[in-house]
């Protein structure tokens, strides 16, 4: 959004200088406060080659991406808490988009006992701005897709929600 949070500008006084992922970011900053706003950029590196090809084609609105080893225990890795957080953090846009990617499970998997994926696809048919790629994909292929995202997350924990969001 253009605008900080309003839980942000309570400790705007406090603060001698601010760092943010992106230019973006910076510049809602920049309208809210006096101190100095630098940008420090992500807070992950993508190789030369991606950072120059051009940035993929996307949808009008905030993207948001999460992708996960599904094999090392999707309850670990806590996708329906980035579906929790999307779905409040986006309410009213109708245009931002979610895209969970998992690696594939085998049938009978022991790591969803609580059918997160399952409970994802069912909220999926009722919001379409929620997306499930459950394939296998390149390396080169989910970087294209960490450039394209706004923002990537993830939630690892049942409680912890960990927000990067990318340059633009």
């Amino acid at each position: 959004f253009q605008s900080i949070p309003e839980a942000q500008r309570l400790a705007l006084d406090m603060l001698d200088e601010i760092w943010t992922p992106t230019r973006f970011v910076a510049e809602a900053f920049r309208n809210a406060t006096e101190p100095p706003v630098y940008v420090m950029g992500k807070g992950i590196q993508l190789p030369q080659a991606l950072v120059e090809a051009p940035t993929p084609s996307r949808p009008a609105g905030p993207h948001v991406l999460m992708v996960f080893d599904a094999l090392s225990s999707v309850e670990r890795k806590n996708p329906i808490a980035a579906v929790a957080a999307f779905r409040k953090a986006f309410a009213g846009c109708p245009s931002a988009r979610l895209t969970l990617k998992p690696t594939p499970l085998p049938v009978d998997h022991w790591g969803d006992p609580r059918d997160q994926l399952g409970q994802i696809r069912r909220i999926a048919q009722f919001d379409q701005r929620i997306e499930v790629v459950q394939k296998n994909a390149s390396f080169q292929s989910i970087l294209r897709r960490i450039k394209a995202a706004d923002c990537v997350v993830s939630p690892t924990g049942p409680k912890a929600l960990a927000i990067s969001w990318p340059t633009r």
